[in-house]
């Protein structure tokens, strides 16, 4: 066996020593489990809110905590939120890891009241999570505050009433669709707002649009221009749905009359027209027949009223009548009926001129600004044109009836003070006195009013609804806002929270101060030019108007004074070469005074930002005077190179930030020109490819194909 045992072959005792080697008592173990999956959790600051109907919320946090080295970001969707309540930012919106974003809810005004809950879900690929989010809508208190309010639109005094030209309509009201229609010639197009939220619609576009009137049947609004064109838009579309082109009238060789600045519509479908000279303010009155695009000459009815042609004019609520005087100074004025016979006078009203004319609902009352050798009054007419009553005004600026007669409103200067004036529509007698909305200093010009006696005007660089249901008496001095920028800081976050200062003059004890239609935290005055106040939060991106109002009823508006994040208005140039290097300049609002804390992107490349600067250092190389009442800010930068074509443009500042999608254009080359001159109007020549210019006295001509 000993001998067995040593013969036994090397390989086999390992073989035996390996397997006995597995024979012993201890055993590994299970292998280790995989690491946890990568996750996150979504959490909110606050599990419920409460919004009042027409206001907005506090903001809510909603933040992402990474777990198990989760990098990605979240889709925050918000589920069910109730009819009638927005968000800010909209959903979906997208929350990075680690990050957090204040979201701030907003109810309509006619949002349903109650008790709801919206789920909030955060989304990262096959991940997700959600938290429920507890939303009451409560009623809006009936606030005693007036519903005064401004919106801004770019119009000007210059295009408005030109200068020579007599005053004419520039807005109408649409009661049915609950509307008004401003003719804003500066910007080539008709303004639509709502009248109850005071809210713009719709811009149509009518090249030299220059007044507004609406048909004896509601269903068209009539847009007179400074250009050989009558426009008829649709009540209900908000279209245009007719452009007649107009072939003037020439009642002496060489002398024609074809730009219809002003038209008033007639119970009898036809139209009454002030015909102006292309190349004079002179015009004279005419009859305009839409169904055969006719025009007839009234010159005759009245040679002697019309000796220097027609002056202001003014029709009846039924359409049934138009008042007409003369432009001179002969005081003189005339009624005419729908088939443009004269029914009363030509009478005079003194030595002077009839600067504006007004006509109640059915032809019984009207009003006359004349402006005399004894000073300035506002006169009080009947049917026959016989003097009822007069009222002498300091400096008046529009007048117009209620809708049922019953008052006459004013606007004007008193001693400094914008007020309306309100008298009874029959027998002239004072009943009261509203505030005015005096946009640095500028009073409205109203020219109409709605069955609520909210009043509609022509205002600085924008149009003014006016409330004017409970007039009352005001003590002077008014308060006067100080020239923009005149709250400082004018920017910051929609979640508010930030310190303001708004500056001006006899400022006295506040009931409330809005940002836009949200009441400002802890408002108070600082003596009698300084009124501090926390920003509120806000559910709309851009600037809002700033409306203080007193305990002793006057009120004082700062428009566009705050923007809550930057708001971009307009890009110049807004092309440039693909290679970059082209200087870009940036206008808007809430852009801040730091250059170093703003972060521009074109096509989503780095622009290289040079410098920011405000409304007071820009304001003379824009020829803006003194009533120029924005805060508008400038960026100007270097462009990064780009793609060819048309690119976002997309600006950070601490208080937020904004995208203009495609309002930049990267071109493929570039040929400058210099032309020596006062280069005024463009023209692009599509079928010819060719390019005209106006240049003083002549036009260039530049061929796109060579």
């Amino acid at each position: 066996m000993g001998r067995y045992r040593r013969g036994v072959p090397l390989a086999i005792l390992l073989s035996y020593a390996l397997v006995c080697a597995g024979c012993g008592s201890t055993t590994s173990g299970p292998p280790p489990p995989p690491p946890p999956a990568a996750d996150f959790t979504l959490n909110l600051s606050s599990n419920s809110i409460s919004i009042t109907q027409g206001a907005a919320s506090p903001a809510i946090n909603v933040s992402v905590n990474p777990l198990n080295g989760f990098s990605g970001a979240v889709q925050v969707t918000l589920n069910a939120l109730p009819a009638g309540v927005t968000s800010n930012p909209a959903s979906p919106f997208s929350v990075t890891a680690g990050a957090n974003t204040p979201v701030v809810f907003g109810a309509s005004a006619n949002a349903t009241t109650g008790n709801f809950t919206v789920s909030v879900q955060g989304t990262s690929g096959a991940l997700s999570h959600s938290n429920p989010l507890s939303v009451a809508i409560q009623s809006a208190v009936n606030s005693a505050l007036p519903r005064t309010a401004y919106v801004r639109t770019d119009s000007n005094s210059a295009s408005d009433d030109p200068f020579g030209e007599p005053h004419h309509r520039h807005i109408a009201y649409d009661p049915t669709n609950k509307h008004v229609f401003i003719a804003n010639r500066a910007m080539n197009r008709v303004e639509v707002f709502s009248t109850t939220s005071q809210t713009r619609v719709a811009q149509i576009s009518v090249p030299g649009a220059s007044s507004a009137d609406l048909s004896a049947d509601g269903a068209t609004v009539l847009i007179g221009t400074a250009i050989e064109q009558i426009v008829a838009i649709d009540t209900s579309s908000l279209k245009v749905k007719n452009r007649y082109a107009l072939t003037g009238l020439t009642p002496l060789p060489g002398t024609i009359f074809s730009r219809p600045v002003e038209v008033l519509s007639l119970s009898n479908g036809k139209a009454l027209v002030r015909l102006r000279q292309p190349v004079s303010s002179e015009a004279l009155l005419a009859l305009w027949d839409p169904s055969s695009n006719l025009l007839t000459d009234l010159t005759s009815t009245a040679p002697a009223l019309f000796q220097q042609g027609v002056g202001v004019l003014a029709r009846s609520g039924d359409h049934s009548k138009v008042l007409a005087a003369a432009n001179d100074s002969s005081g003189e004025i005339a009624l005419y009926d729908s088939s443009s016979h004269i029914v009363a006078g030509p009478v005079t009203l003194g030595t002077g001129l009839s600067r504006i004319l007004a006509a109640n609902s059915d032809g019984s009352r009207f009003a006359a600004i004349f402006a005399g050798n004894g000073g300035t009054q506002l006169l009080l007419l009947d049917a026959s044109l016989n003097q009822v009553a007069s009222y002498v005004s300091a400096i008046p600026h529009g007048i117009t009836f209620s809708r049922n007669g019953n008052y006459l409103y004013l606007s004007e200067s008193n001693s400094g003070a914008p007020l309306i004036t309100v008298l009874d529509g029959h027998s002239g007698q004072l009943v009261g006195r509203m505030p005015d909305v005096a946009i640095q200093g500028i009073s409205s010009e109203i020219e109409d009013a709605d069955e609520t006696q909210l009043l509609f005007g022509l205002s600085n660089r924008g149009v003014s609804f006016i409330d004017a249901a409970a007039p009352s008496t005001l003590p002077l001095p008014a308060p006067i806002i100080a020239t923009a920028p005149s709250l400082q800081p004018s920017e910051g976050p929609l979640a508010g929270g930030i310190s303001a200062t708004l500056v001006g003059q006899n400022f006295t004890s506040l009931t409330q101060l809005n940002f836009g239609a949200q009441s400002a935290k802890n408002a108070s005055v600082s003596g009698s030019t300084q009124i501090q106040a926390s920003t509120p939060s806000s559910v709309l991106n851009g600037a809002v108007n700033l409306t203080a109002y007193f305990q002793n009823g006057w009120l004082a508006i700062a428009p566009d004074a705050f923007s809550y994040g930057p708001q971009i208005l307009q890009l110049f140039p807004n092309a440039g070469i693909n290679t970059g290097g082209d200087s870009l300049q940036i206008y808007g609002y809430g852009f801040g005074s730091d250059p170093t804390k703003i972060i521009v992107k074109v096509g989503g490349a780095n622009a290289t930002v040079q410098k920011v600067e405000s409304v007071t250092s820009i304001a003379s190389s824009l020829a803006l005077d003194a009533s120029y009442p924005f805060s508008l800010e400038r960026i100007t930068l270097q462009t990064p190179a780009g793609s060819s074509g048309k690119a976002d443009v997309f600006v950070a500042s601490p208080a937020g930030s904004t995208t203009s999608t495609k309002s930049f254009q990267y071109l493929q080359s570039v040929h400058s020109n210099s032309l020596p001159g006062f280069l005024t109007f463009l023209l692009y020549d599509q079928g010819r490819q060719q390019i005209y210019i106006t240049n003083i006295d002549h036009v260039e001509v530049f061929s796109l194909q060579q």
